[in-house]
């Protein structure tokens, strides 16, 4: 970060290059929901079923060791490493040379110099029909990678179903992926 002679503050060059970010985005119309997924944010939806909370994925991590994704980035000419125990340390695609630089994700908005090794934006996009008026579907989180690296998607439904205020909620969730990111540094 750099101030230029007009006193704005701006990104240097190399920040711009190797920044990027992930994006998640929900449209609703009607009971009809759409998701636009590009990196390893996610979309849970919550439901009843049977009397029991149940988590759905309504969109995929991109993550590099997925075989989809993997084939794209290897035939870029990106070098992709497995996930460790339990996804820790998450699988990372790399570029080659003297430069090299990584990412643990296979779409990302931004990095551009991920590019070269087959690192896209473009989301994948789905459509779902919810059942908002018998009450079966009761919420949806839309969460990036510091909730769902420590939170499995059932898990955070039941987190967030115990408070009825949206934002409690989120502090929630927040709250406990924080402890468990604090539990696994130490």
């Amino acid at each position: 970060v750099w101030m230029d002679w007009t006193g704005v503050l701006s990104l240097a060059p190399t920040v711009v290059q190797y920044a990027g970010t992930t994006c998640t985005a929900v449209y609703m119309r009607g009971s009809r929901c759409w998701v636009a997924c590009s990196g390893d944010s996610r979309c849970v939806l919550g439901s009843l079923q049977d009397g029991h909370l149940t988590a759905r994925d309504l969109s995929r991590d991109h993550k590099p060791d997925d075989p989809e994704e993997r084939k794209r980035l290897e035939r870029a000419g990106g070098t992709v490493t497995e996930a460790g125990p339990k996804g820790k340390p998450p699988s990372r695609v790399y570029t080659s040379g003297p430069d090299r630089h990584g990412i643990a994700m296979s779409r990302s908005i931004g990095d551009m110099a991920m590019r070269k090794v087959g690192v896209i934006p473009e989301p994948d996009v789905q459509q779902f029909e919810l059942s908002l008026g018998t009450g079966q579907d009761r919420f949806i989180i839309v969460a990036s990678d510091g909730v769902w690296e420590f939170i499995s998607s059932q898990e955070a439904c039941e987190i967030v179903a115990k408070l009825d205020d949206a934002a409690a909620a989120c502090e929630a969730l927040v709250r406990e992926a924080q402890v468990r990111w604090r539990l696994h540094l130490s």
